[in-house]
């Protein structure tokens, strides 16, 4: 899970103070989740830009499934640490709760197994940068909406280009 957020250029004086982020501007945030195919899973939009990746894992319509045991599913098990996970897992930075679908990076990694994971888990877990990357380098008309005065107009807008990118990773696969 990674979100991303711009600002809003034409945010309404009634919604300022609800969508102030951190730089002090109007902003809109995006959570996505997606695996290494680029296929996005989850997708929600116009979160209010004060938000981070924390407070919206709290508020995510796709996490809280999760947290109620809606597991998508899995057709094997696999083993991190002599853990076995026989449900879906997520790679997560050190910050997120010790839930136990989140797999996280080790921040003292000691031995070298440790380490090796801890790099892996990174470098994976980078997907969903790479993710983001390809969804705004391949539609540009994402940093057009927040030019919109609607939030309706540009959820409508960051949905279309969602929807057009998996029709775009499921015919051709990886194209990145």
């Amino acid at each position: 899970m990674e979100c991303a957020g711009w600002t809003w250029k034409n945010c309404s004086k009634a919604l300022q103070g609800i969508m102030i982020g951190k730089e002090g501007q109007p902003s809109v945030r995006m959570e996505v989740i997606c695996p290494l195919d680029l296929w996005i899973w989850s997708f929600q939009f116009a979160l209010p830009g004060a938000m981070n990746d924390f407070n919206i894992l709290e508020v995510s319509n796709y996490f809280t499934r999760v947290l109620f045991g809606d597991f998508p599913p899995v057709s094997r098990t696999f083993t991190i640490f002599r853990e076995v996970f026989n449900w879906f897992y997520y790679l997560m930075d050190g910050i997120y709760p010790n839930w136990k679908v989140f797999a996280k990076s080790i921040s003292s990694a000691c031995d070298r197994r440790s380490k090796l994971y801890t790099s892996r888990q990174e470098g994976i877990s980078k997907c969903i940068e790479r993710g983001f990357s390809v969804l705004f380098r391949r539609f540009k008309l994402l940093f057009i909406a927040s030019g919109f005065w609607s939030l309706e107009k540009m959820k409508w807008l960051a949905t279309a280009c969602v929807c057009m990118h998996n029709m775009i990773v499921g015919i051709r696969g990886v194209s990145y």
